[in-house]
């Protein structure tokens, strides 16, 4: 197998903090074996006083999901999840009965990401005992949008821009690249471009918006079954993290942090 290029590798540049940031969410999961009993209020009351100083706020929801199994009718499955938020909703934790995920609409550092991540990862460990980790993602999900947008040639490199250097940024809609890419650490689920008014590529995670704009959504994944520890999680978080963030330099030009009132 070739050796994986940078950025893909390699050690991550020096952060540069960008005050008015184009980071829209960010996310963290953690999937584990199911366990039945987080389907019951009682099963998750003991991971709830864990975390609730900071996520004092419980709203159970039921997701649907559709089964389709060759030659038989389609099935539906619920599944409850259990969502923790913070006081100004800016913050938030789902619990169901295989996985545990942390994101927010507030960002301000990979060092306070990883800490609360890895934080939640210890009251699951303590209170839930999973046994296994089967997967973990984190995901930073940027957007361009207003101004911002009419000067994209001079925020993101040419490479990446690609067709959009041509006739067809006049004619396209919605142009999205997707692409899944090796790093040092895992997959990386890598998705930009350029979308209309009113459209999303997840409805889940990124809210479709009044005007045009230009998304880069990354994506970072393992999926290795290990022994479930809460400071081994931190740790694979923040080398996902530290990775995303030097594909997402490879991405963007110097005048891009200049923009957002990063200094260089």
């Amino acid at each position: 197998m070739k050796p994986i290029p940078a950025p893909f590798s390699g050690p991550p540049p020096e952060e540069v903090p960008l005050p008015r940031t184009p980071l829209v969410r960010v996310l963290g999961q953690i999937t584990f074996p199911l366990i039945a009993k987080l389907a019951q209020q009682d099963g998750i009351a003991d991971f709830q006083e864990r975390i609730r100083d900071r996520y004092p706020l419980l709203t159970p929801e039921t997701v649907h999901h559709i089964e389709m199994m060759s030659g038989a009718e389609p099935r539906v499955r619920t599944e409850p999840i259990w969502r923790f938020a913070a006081a100004d909703q800016a913050w938030r934790v789902s619990l169901s009965t295989s996985f545990v995920a942390l994101e927010t609409t507030a960002y301000t550092s990979r060092g306070d990401f990883v800490e609360r991540l890895t934080e939640i990862a210890r009251a699951i460990e303590a209170t839930i005992d999973p046994k296994l980790v089967l997967r973990i993602g984190v995901r930073y999900i940027n957007r361009i949008d207003g101004p911002a947008l009419d000067r994209l040639p001079e925020l993101i490199k040419s490479e990446v821009l690609g067709v959009l250097q041509t006739p067809f940024k006049d004619a396209a809609q919605h142009l999205i690249t997707e692409s899944i890419l090796r790093t040092e650490e895992g997959q990386l689920l890598a998705r930009w471009g350029s979308l209309p008014a009113g459209a999303t590529i997840d409805p889940q995670a990124l809210d479709a918006i009044a005007s045009p704009s230009w998304i880069l959504d990354l994506d970072l994944f393992a999926m290795e079954q290990k022994p479930f520890s809460a400071d081994a999680i931190g740790a694979r978080a923040k080398a996902f993290a530290q990775r995303q963030y030097a594909v997402f330099r490879f991405v963007v030009t110097p005048e891009f942090l200049t923009f957002y009132g990063g200094r260089t």
